[in-house]
C-alpha cells in the first residue's frame, strides 16, 4: 500500500516561525548548535517548516504544553 502526504497529512499555510520557535525554546527544546552530537541518539528531533532546529528529551511533556498554548489561542490552530 502506498501512502502519500496529500492523503495522510495536513498541509498548513505559510506562517511566521518566530512565535513557534519562541514557544519551543521556552518549553524544553535545546538548540541544535548547542547540543553534543554524541547525545543526539537519546533525544527526539524538532523540525519547523522542514528545517531541523533542535532536540527534546521529553517530547510528550512538550507536546502537551504546546497543545495547551494552542488551545488558549496563543498559537495558530494549524500549529
Amino acid at each position: 500500500m502506498v501512502k502519500h502526504l496529500s492523503l495522510t497529512g495536513i498541509v498548513s499555510s505559510d506562517m511566521p516561525t518566530d512565535m513557534v520557535m519562541c514557544v519551543l525554546s521556552e518549553h524544553s527544546m535545546e538548540n541544535l548548535e548547542e547540543t553534543n552530537p554524541a547525545s543526539l541518539q537519546y533525544k527526539d528531533k524538532v523540525f519547523v517548516n522542514g528545517t531541523w532546529v533542535g532536540v527534546m528529551i521529553d517530547p510528550e511533556k512538550a507536546v502537551n504544553e504546546l497543545r495547551e498554548i494552542r488551545r488558549s489561542h496563543h498559537l495558530h490552530s494549524e500549529v
